[in-house]
């Protein structure tokens, strides 16, 4: 299934997703790459390959940004609480509970 969606998933989701196939984060990438909206940046590659965490997150938001994406999954209370509108930013179960009921 093809959605004109794209959706950047911030590191800590990434990095979640490795330990656990069945984990939540890894369930969100998961459905992101079935509507074909997976998308992720040259900073996701440098945070996930040293596991550190940009404090401030600009790089990441930068990226969604530049990258036009529609939607950031993190776990990162900075993003969640942020109020930023354009990209939206959901919790990988919020992304999974609303992505599964509009598709089914």
């Amino acid at each position: 299934m093809k959605s004109s969606l794209k959706i950047l998933f911030d590191s800590n989701v990434l990095i979640s997703a490795m330990f656990s196939k069945n984990s939540t984060p890894a369930r969100a990438i998961d459905l992101a790459i079935e509507l074909g909206a997976f998308t992720i940046c040259e900073q996701n590659f440098e945070e996930v390959s040293r596991f550190i965490r940009d404090e401030t997150d600009r790089p990441i938001l930068r990226a969604a940004v530049s990258a036009n994406v529609d939607i950031i999954i993190s776990g990162d209370k900075d993003f969640l609480e942020s109020g930023i509108d354009k990209p939206k930013i959901l919790t990988a179960r919020d992304f999974i509970d609303q992505f599964v009921d509009e598709n089914n």
